[in-house]
């Protein structure tokens, strides 16, 4: 059981992010937000000229790759958990530190919200 510490903890990192959105989204639905009975805002349509996404959805998928690739480094040290023992995880704690703040960062500036 020793040798799977690494994965319940690299699983434990997805599934607690994953868990929070579903509340949040949960939480925005009862609060009736977006229903379909809500009416749209006809008053200043969209030009046909003009793009389909803004900047902000560029950053947050910048981010997402991003992220991505340091969830693939995760993966590989959850791998090698039984190896590096107590060193390993401060150094993907040291890792990590600096992907948290980032995205507290852009969660802070509302590049998130596209």
């Amino acid at each position: 059981m020793a040798e799977y510490v690494g994965v319940l903890i690299m699983l434990g990192l997805v599934a607690v992010p994953g868990c929070l959105g579903w509340m949040l989204i949960t939480r925005r639905r009862e609060a009736g937000e977006g229903s379909p009975e809500e009416p749209a805002d006809v008053s200043s349509p969209r030009p046909e000229s003009s793009p389909g996404a803004g900047s902000g959805f560029f950053l947050a998928a910048a981010a997402f790759v991003v992220l991505q690739a340091a969830g693939l480094v995760v993966v590989a040290w959850a791998l090698a958990f039984g190896q590096l023992a107590a060193q390993g995880l401060m150094e993907v704690g040291i890792f990590l530190l600096p992907l948290a703040v980032a995205v507290a960062y852009l969660w802070r500036r509302g590049a998130l919200d596209w």
